[in-house]
């Protein structure tokens, strides 16, 4: 892989960084949000919800870690 390659892959990496930072505040908030519910919130139909959004973008948080080091592995090979 040539130097221009490389260069681009490294400012793909840096975006995908700055979005996963975004995801897992957004996952903190909603993970927030489902904790200051009182216990029997937490069971509702809408506390489900805020556990459920959490726990999916808990998911792509970790989808967009393994497509940042499949990227870092492609520099690097």
């Amino acid at each position: 892989m040539n130097k221009v390659k490389r260069k681009k892959i490294d400012e793909i990496v840096g975006k995908l960084n700055d979005l996963k930072s975004e995801i897992e505040e957004i996952q903190q908030e909603e993970l927030d949000s489902f904790e200051n519910l009182s216990e029997g919130l937490q069971q509702s139909e809408r506390g489900q919800a805020l556990e459920g959004s959490a726990q999916s973008l808990s998911d792509a948080s970790e989808h967009l870690d393994s497509a940042i080091s499949s990227l870092d592995e492609a520099t690097s090979a």
